[in-house]
């Protein structure tokens, strides 16, 4: 999964990602148990939340996320909490899952709100984005009112240059 992010984000995104990742589920299991853990496990459910999350929500990023390791994750993290496995760092867990699970949210945001994320027959777009899209469409000149509006904006644009105001 790291190379993955690495290959399309670089090394510095993935070193930063995991630094935020570790200290955040080692502090949240410190906070939660005390001194007594160690390991990297909340990167690696970081890592697979924050894959999850991108291919989610932009399928033209090209993750690849197979669902058997979807479920196996899942599955391992609820019998983790059950305690029949002993002592585990559960809160680290936690944290690296929900902080994977936000930088794929946020990391994807910006693809969103620049129109790159596409309507498709199970996941339409939301209603809010569908009128930043008719919006962009009309400045664009695609529809007659934005046209108008367009030109309007142009023209004073222009008259505001040369010192004058538009007729």
């Amino acid at each position: 999964m790291g190379r993955e992010i690495e290959a399309r984000k670089g090394p510095w995104f993935l070193g930063g990602f995991v630094v935020v990742v570790g200290v955040a589920g080692n502090l949240a299991q410190y906070l939660a148990s005390g001194p007594a853990f160690g390991g990297m496990s909340e990167v690696v459910n970081g890592l697979l939340a924050y894959i999850w999350m991108r291919k989610r929500l932009d399928a033209k990023a090209g993750y690849v996320l197979h669902q058997y390791d979807v479920i196996t994750c899942i599955g391992w993290y609820f019998l983790c909490w059950t305690g029949l496995l002993g002592l585990i760092g559960n809160w680290a867990h936690t944290a690296g899952l929900i902080g994977g699970l936000a930088w794929g949210y946020l990391d994807t945001t910006p693809v969103r709100s620049l129109g790159g994320l596409q309507p498709t027959p199970d996941r339409p777009l939301p209603s809010f984005l569908m009128r930043r899209e008719n919006n962009q469409r009309g400045r664009d000149g695609d529809g007659a009112q934005g046209n108008v509006n367009s030109q309007a904006h142009d023209a004073a644009v222009h008259a505001s240059e040369e010192g004058s105001s538009p007729d």
